[in-house]
């Protein structure tokens, strides 16, 4: 009935720094699992401005060749096993109300959100030039790798 069946690896962590870690989180033994329950691929949580360097975000992606790297070996491992990656973005991502970025750029603050008991964050104003720009220049970035 569905062509794809995607699933969501409990082990791993939605709100951190999945990516980083996802070699770690995702294991061969695990990967095989999944597939052998009948799932065509799994989908991980992305934070776009620490994947893909932007002149917008440039201080966020400092790591963001450690991240592909981090990306590209799982592909190649659920690859092996007939897993695809589903990258989930949820862009414009928001920041913490007390990160630096909004004293540098107030002109860009969005909707005001809580999510349980984090902290609230601000989103990114997508109506504004500089976020559209962002949003171009990293998305062609991080497809090109």
């Amino acid at each position: 009935m569905f062509e794809h069946r995607i699933f969501r690896c409990g082990a791993s962590n939605f709100h951190g720094d999945e990516i980083a870690v996802v070699n770690q989180t995702h294991t061969i033994d695990r990967l095989q699992a999944i597939a052998d329950a009948g799932f065509t691929g799994i989908f991980l949580c992305g934070r776009l401005r620490e994947l893909a360097p932007t002149n917008l975000f440039k201080e966020y992606s400092a790591k963001a060749d450690e991240r592909i790297k981090e990306l590209r070996k799982l592909c190649r491992r659920a690859d092996k096993i007939g897993l695809g990656i589903w990258p989930y973005f949820i862009e414009p991502r928001g920041l913490p109300q007390t990160d630096p970025f909004w004293q540098k750029h107030p002109d860009l603050r969005g909707h005001c959100t809580r999510i349980y008991d984090f902290p609230p964050e601000l989103s990114l104003c997508s109506s504004t030039d500089q976020v559209r720009q962002y949003l171009h220049e990293g998305f062609s970035e991080l497809f090109q790798k």
